[in-house]
């Protein structure tokens, strides 16, 4: 808004907030609406996350190990996603579709539901790990920052675990993006789209990358696309554009 009141007619970023919305628009998906509804031009990045993301109805199940509330049912009774995490640093965000309370949603006081996210090496629901907090009243999300050692380029099995604390209510969908980190899912899902926020707004031009010399083909990191977001998938994104050309940014 203040680049527009400024006079700029074209605005870009190459920016992930990690914290806005995925299922929704959030203040910045509503700024960039703002500002091209206005008339300027506004150019994102898709991301660097490629397809590392779950997107799915929230399927309720009893759930495991003796916790309260439900798990989400990944398939046939199955409440653990087997992957493979490979050694280095990860940042792992949940998000589900309910209210925002930091978005001025606030009629009833926020989220109503109250999703975890585990990893766990068990099909028990034991050995737990993850950094979950009360979100009632609050923001749907969740984050799991953590460190895996071991011998580079060797996969860790584990399990993915979402447990909704909630038993009168649950949300029509979630969706987790890992936005560092490198893992591989082995069953029931093959990965989904990772641009989220502002790269997801309307009206947003939002590009994707192609390497100079091969540009038939997307970059393996290029973030896909196809959010749900207010029921439909957006359809991002609307170019791809060559990378790895020179610039005027001395990189050393």
């Amino acid at each position: 808004r203040a680049l527009k009141a400024a006079g700029c007619n074209i605005i870009t970023d190459d920016l992930t907030y990690i914290t806005e919305p995925f299922l929704k628009d959030g203040v910045v998906a509503a700024a960039v609406t703002e500002v091209t509804a206005a008339g300027a031009t506004y150019i994102t990045s898709a991301g660097n996350f490629a397809n590392k993301s779950i997107e799915l109805p929230y399927n309720a199940m009893a759930a495991p190990g003796g916790l309260s509330g439900t798990a989400n049912n990944f398939s046939g009774g199955d409440a653990f996603l087997n992957v493979n995490l490979f050694p280095g640093d990860y940042t792992i965000v949940l998000q589900w579709v309910d209210d925002i309370y930091s978005q001025g949603e606030t009629a009833n006081n926020g989220t109503k539901n109250d999703l975890d996210i585990y990893l766990t090496p068990n099909t028990n629901g034991t050995a737990l790990f993850g950094f979950n907090r009360n979100n009632l009243n609050g923001d749907p999300i969740e984050f799991l920052p953590f460190t895996l050692g071991g011998t580079p380029n060797i996969p860790i099995p584990s399990n993915i675990l979402i447990i909704n604390n909630t038993t009168t209510s649950n949300p029509a969908r979630f969706k987790v993006v890992i936005f560092k980190g490198r893992i591989s899912f082995n069953e029931y899902v093959n990965g989904g789209s990772t641009i989220i926020g502002q790269s997801n707004a309307e009206g947003a031009i939002t590009v994707g990358a192609a390497r100079f010399d091969n540009t038939s083909t997307i970059e393996i990191f290029s973030s896909a696309g196809g959010t749900v977001v207010g029921g439909s998938p957006r359809n991002k994104p609307d170019l791809v554009a060559p990378d790895g050309v020179n610039t005027t940014v001395n990189m050393g």
